[in-house]
Order: structure tokens, then C-alpha cells, then sequence
């Protein structure tokens, strides 16, 4: 009897060894998997944020939006509004060829806000903008020139837009004159990015 026992124990405990090592084996494969992914869809996230910011950066810096806001809001009628129109086409333009961009809002101190919202901005929305608590992150002791933000409940009153329309908000000054540009980034490319998340289960 000892003689059988002695192989059968034998078999069991090169079974329970065999079993150990591969879970650990297949449980590192896992681990190490899962953390591609996850890197992988941080660096997607951190490419549309990139996307994001340097799109405002261009809105910012575009010649129109600079005239326009610093100099032609107070020319004659004709001019301030060819100028004005100019800048509507470039940003109507850019939202078309940027499937990321949910809705975009520029107004300033001076001049007629633009806006991709149902509602566009009115005279008094620069000066509330910078009374709410959106607008004092750029107050001059912060130094902000721009920010990431997950709402602005204060745009989305004014231009009557859906928050659960945008995942993210990325928000700057003019790169001359006073005045915001704020962008905001749609659920629906977070969630591409989301789903396309393979964790080999």
C-alpha cells in the first residue's frame, strides 16, 4: 500500500506545483496586459486633450478672431461684420473637420460672442463670466491662461447647452484682448476610447 501512496502523492504534488506556477504565470500576463491597456488609453486620452488644446490655441491666435475682438467690433457696420463673419466661418469649419468637438463659445469684452450653442452670448456675459466661479480661475493672482474642467454651468446656462452632451471642457484667454474661447470635448469620443479597451477577458 505504501508502495502505491508513494507515486499517487508523488503525481498530486507535481500537480499542485504545475498549478501553482501557471496561475502565476497567467495572473502576470494579466496584470501586465491590463496595464498596456490602461496605458494605451491614457496616451489616446492624452492625444484628444492635446487636440483639444491645440485647437484652441489656433482658435486663439487665428487673425480674424484677433481683429475682430482688439480693433474691428468698433469700425463701421460693413467691416465689423465681414470681420465678424470671417471669424463664424473659421470656427464653424474647424468643428466640422474635428468629429471631438461637441460645441465651442468665444466672446469677449467687446464685440458679439460666437457660438455653436442654440443661444448665442449677450453684452453682460463677459463681466458675469469673470463673477462666477468659472471665470475666477483666471483671476491675476492664479496666473491661469487656460484649464481643464469636467463643466461650466455657467456657458451652458447662457448658450443653453447639454452637459451630458461633453465629457471635458478646456477653456483659455485670447491670445490678444479680453476673452474666452472655451471648447468642449463630446462624451461619445471618451466613450470610443472606453470601449475599445480590451482586457482579454
Amino acid at each position: 500500500i505504501l508502495g502505491y501512496c508513494v507515486p499517487v502523492i508523488l503525481m498530486v504534488l507535481l500537480g499542485v506545483v504545475s498549478y501553482q506556477r501557471s496561475m502565476k504565470s497567467i495572473k502576470a500576463q494579466y496584470e501586465q496586459s491590463v496595464i498596456d491597456t490602461v496605458s494605451a488609453m491614457s496616451q489616446n486620452c492624452q492625444l484628444l486633450c492635446q487636440n483639444g488644446q491645440n485647437k484652441g490655441a489656433e482658435f486663439a491666435s487665428n487673425d480674424y478672431l484677433q481683429t475682430y475682438y482688439t480693433k474691428a467690433y468698433k469700425a463701421d457696420a460693413i467691416e465689423a461684420q465681414s470681420c465678424y463673419r470671417s471669424v463664424q466661418n473659421v470656427l464653424t469649419t474647424s468643428r466640422g473637420t474635428s468629429s471631438y468637438i461637441y460645441n465651442y463659445v468665444v466672446f469677449g469684452e467687446n464685440g458679439n460672442g460666437i457660438t455653436s450653442g442654440t443661444r448665442s452670448t449677450n453684452a453682460e456675459t463677459y463681466q458675469e463670466y469673470l463673477e462666477s466661479g468659472e471665470g475666477k480661475r483666471f483671476e491675476e493672482a492664479s496666473g491661469n491662461k487656460a484649464y481643464w474642467s469636467g463643466y461650466h454651468n455657467y456657458l451652458d446656462g447662457v448658450v443653453e447647452m447639454n452637459p451630458d452632451k461633453y465629457a471635458l471642457a478646456y477653456t483659455r484667454t485670447f491670445a490678444k484682448g479680453n476673452g474666452f474661447i472655451s471648447l468642449d470635448i463630446t462624451t461619445e469620443a471618451i466613450q470610443d476610447i472606453l470601449m475599445n479597451i480590451d482586457n482579454g477577458a
